[in-house]
């Protein structure tokens, strides 16, 4: 059974995690967990890219697999959850998360906050011009 992950505040200490994606929801994860210490992130998991995510190794995953690693929490960044758990059924990995939903609205939130940045640097510059305008 898949579970639904609402918050980073939600992944359990000391457990050894991995986040199966490596597109730019596992990336946005990475960033978030990366940032509570207490988090055990070994590695991403991805069927295509190899290499790291900022020092995170991304293996594939057949070896993640191979490895069997029963008390692992994987974390799905994709939105082929479905096609994904299934994957990650076939071995003994039970503890998934559905991370997917997650990363979207960290990725709108660092969106929106990109934005209201542009409209200030926009709104103090035009209010500049007026000044300039007007004296």
């Amino acid at each position: 059974m898949i579970k639904m992950l609402r918050g980073v505040s939600y992944v359990p200490e000391g457990v050894p995690v991995y986040i199966f994606g490596a597109g730019k929801a596992g990336q946005i994860l990475v960033d978030e967990l990366k940032r509570k210490p207490s988090i055990r992130l070994l590695g991403v998991i991805d069927n295509f890219k190899t290499g790291d995510i900022k020092g995170v190794p991304i293996k594939s995953a057949a070896n993640f697999l191979q490895d069997n690693p029963v008390d692992a929490l994987v974390i799905i960044a994709s939105m082929y959850v479905d096609e994904i758990a299934e994957q990650l059924s076939q071995g003994a990995c039970k503890n998934i998360y559905n991370g997917h939903p997650l990363a979207m609205a960290l990725m709108d939130r660092k969106a929106l906050r990109r934005t209201a940045a542009v409209a200030a640097a926009f709104l103090a510059l035009l209010s500049g011009v007026l000044w300039l305008l007007l004296s």
